[in-house]
C-alpha cells in the first residue's frame, strides 16, 4: 500500500488544498484500498495488485477536470502518468533473480570485511601499545619505532579490507540508488528468501554467542590486569577474546546486511517498477 499512498499523494500535489480536493483524495485512497485487498484476496502478489491499483487510478487530467483546476504540464506530472517515465524506465539497468542474489551475497561480504577492517585497528592499537611497553621495560632503545612496525601490518590488512569493500560495492551503485528495474519473476522469489532469513536465527545466534563468549573472555581479562595478577598468557588471551568478538560482530553485521540487501531491493524497485 505505500507506493499507492505515495502516487496519490503526488497526484493531488499539483492542486490546491481544497474541501473538494480533500473528499476526493480521500475517497480514491479508500477505494484504492479496497481494490488493493480485493486484488490481494484474488492471489495477486502485494507488488503486483499496488501497480494495478495505479494503473486503475485514472489519468491525472480526468481528475484535474473533475476538480475543475487547469492540466499540470506533462513534464510534472507523476510518474506514472508520464510516457517520459516509462521510456526511461526501460533504460534502467535489469535486475534478475540471479544478479539479486549476488548483490545481497556481496552486500553481505562487504560488511564482513568492514567490520574486521576497523576491528584490525584496534588490534593494531594494542599491539603498539604491548610492543612499546615491553621494550620500555626492557630498556630497548625506539621502542616507539618498534611499536610502529607492529602495527604497519594491521594498518595494511584494514587497507586491503577497505579495498575490498569498495570493490565489492562498487557495481551495485545502481542499486542503492533505486535506479534499477527488478524482473517481475524475480519479486516472489526474493520475497519469499527474506522471510526465510527472518525464520532462520542460526545466523544470529551464533553471532551473540560469539561475541558473548569474546566478552567474557575480555572481562576476565582486564579483571586479572586490575588485580594485577595479568601475565603474558593474560595479554594472549585477551587478543583471543577480541578476535572471537570479532567473529561475532562480523557474524552480526553480515546477517544484518544480508537481510537490508533484500529489504533494498524490494523497496526501492517499488519505487520504480
Amino acid at each position: 500500500m505505500n507506493e499507492i499512498l505515495q502516487h496519490i499523494n503526488a497526484v493531488f500535489a499539483h492542486f490546491p488544498e481544497t474541501p473538494e480536493t480533500a473528499r476526493m483524495k480521500s475517497e480514491m485512497l479508500s477505494n484504492a484500498e479496497e481494490r488493493f485487498w480485493e486484488l490481494r484476496g484474488s492471489g495477486q502478489n502485494p507488488w503486483g495488485a499496488a501497480q494495478q491499483v495505479i494503473a486503475e487510478c485514472g489519468d491525472v487530467n480526468e481528475l484535474a477536470d473533475a476538480l475543475g483546476f487547469p492540466r499540470p504540464p506533462a513534464s510534472t506530472r507523476p510518474n506514472s502518468f508520464n510516457p517520459i517515465y516509462w521510456k526511461e524506465r526501460d533504460n534502467l539497468p535489469r535486475v534478475t533473480y540471479e544478479d539479486a542474489l549476488k548483490y545481497v551475497k556481496d552486500a553481505a561480504s562487504a560488511a564482513a570485511s568492514l567490520a574486521v577492517a576497523f576491528a584490525s585497528l584496534f588490534v593494531g592499537g594494542m599491539a603498539f601499545t604491548e610492543v612499546r611497553q615491553r621494550l620500555l621495560a626492557k630498556g630497548v632503545e625506539r621502542a616507539d619505532f618498534w611499536g610502529l612496525i607492529a602495527l604497519v601490518p594491521f594498518l595494511c590488512a584494514c587497507a586491503v579490507l577497505l579495498t575490498l569493500t569498495y570493490v565489492k560495492r562498487r557495481p551495485y551503485r545502481h542499486i542503492r540508488r533505486g535506479e534499477f528495474r527488478l524482473d517481475d519473476e524475480a519479486r516472489l522469489p526474493l520475497e519469499n528468501d527474506l522471510r526465510s532469513i527472518r525464520r532462520k536465527k542460526i545466523d544470529l545466534i551464533y553471532g551473540i554467542v560469539m561475541l558473548a563468549e569474546g566478552a567474557a573472555i575480555l572481562i576476565g581479562g582486564v579483571i586479572l590486569l586490575i588485580k594485577g595478577k595479568a601475565d603474558q598468557d593474560t595479554g594472549m588471551s585477551m587478543v583471543t577474546g577480541l578476535f572471537v568478538c570479532i567473529t561475532g560482530a562480523a557474524s552480526l553485521n553480515s546477517t544484518g546486511m544480508r537481510g537490508n540487501a533484500y529489504r533494498r531491493l524490494l523497496r526501492r524497485a517499488s519505487g520504480n517498477a
